[in-house]
């Protein structure tokens, strides 16, 4: 079974915890202090920002980067984008040829200007750089854990930019897996 490492208990990072332990995979969410990951354990998520939301037997949480990211084939950064150079730095060094490098944060980092794969790329050692992967879209955490289809939006933002000079289109892509078909 693929295992799955999400660095960061953001409302974005537990959510994806939660959509991909739900698929079965083995899913480690990284807490920054021992605290907060007791609490995770203890309680769940923060009902405020997760309502009626419980983690899957499939996901564990810890303190431990180590015991987060040990033989993990892919690494989820749900990260603010302001603090992502400090956690890759932090991660980089689990990391190994197969490993694949998800950024799941959005903007840009300030002084830089630089994407989030950009950071990474900087940060990791140069032959993992092909593994570096960008999840984005207009995906809300709430629409997702309520498996609500991201396609109506887009028909939307089709409709609103299609006309006279530009032609807007809409592609749907699925992945079905995380793994390269060679780690499955």
């Amino acid at each position: 079974m693929p295992r799955i490492a999400i660095i960061g208990t953001t409302t974005w990072g537990m959510t994806l915890g939660v959509v991909l332990a739900h698929k079965g995979l083995d899913v480690r969410l990284w807490a920054r202090t021992a605290k907060e990951a007791d609490k995770l354990k203890d309680r769940g998520p923060d009902p405020h920002l997760l309502p009626g939301v419980t983690f899957p037997p499939q996901l564990s949480v810890t303190s431990s980067l180590s015991e987060a990211l040990a033989y993990v084939n892919a690494v989820i950064l749900a990260v603010p984008s302001q603090s992502m150079r400090q956690n890759i730095i932090s991660v980089k060094y689990y990391l190994n040829k197969s490993t694949l490098v998800i950024s799941a944060a959005k903007g840009l980092e300030i002084g830089s200007n630089k994407r989030m794969s950009e950071v990474i790329a900087e940060e990791i050692n140069p032959r993992f750089q092909r593994n570096i992967c960008v999840l984005s879209g207009p995906n809300l955490y709430r629409e997702v854990l309520r498996s609500l289809p991201m396609t109506a939006l887009g028909m939307v933002v089709l409709k609103g930019f299609s006309g006279g000079v530009l032609r807007g289109l809409t592609s749907v892509v699925l992945v079905t897996s995380l793994m390269p078909s060679s780690v499955e």
